[in-house]
């Protein structure tokens, strides 16, 4: 009798023992990686939070920047479900299965530390002049500095189709002895923090989403907004897309749904994104 009490106990113990090991695989949490260019990865985290707090089953990782096409390359090698990126997919990235769903367009702006005092405005040809350093100063006095960035980055590409002329002055510029040129969306906002008066190109999501202590500056006398960007007011907008590789799974389709839902357009708006589903591009 107690042989087959024990027996029983112990056959328990095994079905028990079994049952633990099965459930993991039923109820782990699936794991989603997403990256992508440096200006989307604060609001892209704000999403993700709260996609995750809906679906506490999904979890996803955001690494730091690769930027736009390292992480499209990152998707189509298998190392990403899905990356953020600020540029159309080129004929050859389509045709190894990528596609791009529009999320998103915000202000491309120029931002100076919230410690330098008042409401700035440049016109184009000012901030021409600024990153040729031919205006040694704001308004009161603080030293007027840019950041430059390195000659593959989007950035360059922003600025050169918005403010006519300066071509030449960011190439000349970021040869210059002492010139300060960064890698990074975060590395440029955080020297834009440490340093007063620094112009700090960046897109308004950026610095919105991630809480910087940066301020835009007017450009022709319009500060950046969605709204502003939405009436053709503000000259210079960029659009984020979501990319995907040919095997996207639900949970990566079922999170880009989530972005063009009412809660998750809500977050856009909140901090400085346009909500658009078609691009012109």
């Amino acid at each position: 009798m107690v042989g087959a009490r024990s027996w029983a106990r112990g056959a328990a113990v095994l079905l028990l023992a079994g049952g633990i090991l099965a459930l993991p695989q039923a109820a782990r949490a699936e794991a989603l990686t997403m990256g992508g260019n440096g200006w989307s990865l604060g609001i892209m985290r704000l999403l993700a939070d709260a996609y995750t707090r809906r679906h506490p089953d999904v979890q996803i990782s955001i690494p730091p920047s690769v930027g736009s096409s390292g992480g499209i390359r990152a998707v189509l090698a298998g190392k990403f479900d899905a990356s953020f990126s600020g540029r159309p997919l080129t004929g050859e990235e389509r045709a190894q299965g990528g596609a791009a769903v529009p999320v998103f367009r915000t202000p491309f702006v120029l931002a100076v530390s919230t410690a330098v005092p008042g409401d700035l405005s440049l016109t184009r040809e000012e901030v021409v002049k600024a990153f040729d350093l031919a205006i040694p100063a704001w308004p009161d006095g603080t030293p007027l500095r840019v950041v430059f960035r390195p000659a593959s980055e989007s950035a360059n590409d922003i600025l050169i189709a918005a403010f006519p002329g300066i071509a030449p002055v960011l190439e000349h510029g970021r040869k210059r002895r002492g010139a300060v040129v960064l890698q990074t969306d975060q590395e440029a906002m955080k020297q834009g923090e440490q340093v007063p008066g620094t112009l700090v190109p960046n897109a308004l999501v950026g610095i919105l989403a991630e809480r910087r202590a940066l301020k835009p500056v007017a450009i022709d006398g319009v500060a950046p907004s969605v709204r502003a960007l939405e009436e053709g007011r503000y000259p210079v907008g960029v659009a984020l897309r979501v990319v995907v590789g040919p095997n996207a799974t639900p949970a990566v389709r079922d999170f880009i749904a989530f972005l063009r839902s009412p809660e998750g357009r809500e977050i856009l708006l909140r901090y400085g994104a346009l909500p658009v589903d078609t691009l012109d591009e």
